[in-house]
């Protein structure tokens, strides 16, 4: 039985990875807006980031976002 996961997963990914200042654009909002909703510090319902290293990044099509 053969493995197709690799495959299947990295051409069938349904995000794309977006940095602060795209989701920025997208949004249509500040970057240093995007920041602060990302922190659970400042805000009930953050939005979802993570890290590479040091920088953010955002997933951009999630299930229910319509994009």
């Amino acid at each position: 039985m053969k493995d197709h996961r690799h495959n299947k997963a990295a051409s069938s990914f349904p995000y794309e990875v977006l940095t602060t200042t795209e989701l920025a654009e997208r949004l249509k909002v500040k970057e240093s807006w995007v920041v602060d909703q990302s922190k659970p510090s400042r805000t009930a319902d953050p939005i979802p980031v993570f890290r590479l290293g040091k920088y953010r990044r955002y997933l951009w099509g999630s299930p229910g976002s319509g994009h």
